[in-house]
């Protein structure tokens, strides 16, 4: 009996030039939303390594931001090289697990920039106005909600290819 080959897409239900067109508006979404989220992370880690060697290592909790920031940054490109990987047909393997379990970290670096750096940091202007404190709480507020935007648009890939492919498993199983 041939083997044969896993896509995310069924036969039955598109051609090929509509495959190929689902294809490349995959690629695009996933590059896109990688692409702003790695460089949103990367002004991140920027800014957490400037305020740490200006204020001192361990002075705040800069030195953490930074390496969690680069943390994320290999989270998300992980993330979605996996999106990929599968969307391309290749058979799963309980290593990429670990992509999507990782890609909280992201996710509570974001939440951390929206609710402490951001939110928080607005809050204590009552305490002392400083145009330096509402810029960073503004910056940071935006910048998290901008790289949480992101990353559901990522995961939202990442769930089109999965309900792709539970289809394509569907027909797949259909067919004798």
């Amino acid at each position: 009996m041939a083997e044969r080959k896993r896509t995310i897409l069924p036969e039955a239900a598109l051609s090929s030039a509509e495959a190929a067109g689902l294809g490349a508006t995959l690629v695009a979404k996933t590059r896109a939303a990688t692409s702003l989220a790695l460089g949103s992370f990367g002004l991140v880690a920027l800014f957490a390594f400037a305020q740490a060697t200006r204020k001192g290592l361990f002075a705040a909790d800069y030195i953490a931001l930074f390496f969690l920031s680069l943390l994320s940054m290999a989270a998300v490109y992980l993330y979605a090289y996996t999106a990929l990987v599968f969307a391309a047909g290749l058979p799963r393997w309980r290593g990429f697990a670990l992509t999507t379990a990782g890609v909280i970290i992201p996710f509570a670096v974001s939440y951390y920039l929206v609710g402490y750096r951001g939110f928080w940091h607005l809050l204590k202007l009552r305490d002392g106005f400083s145009w330096w404190a509402l810029g960073t709480g503004v910056v940071f507020l935006l910048l998290g909600f901008f790289i949480l935007q992101q990353l559901r648009r990522l995961w939202e890939v990442r769930q089109a290819v999965d309900a792709a492919q539970l289809a394509s498993r569907a027909s797949g199983a259909a067919q004798p």
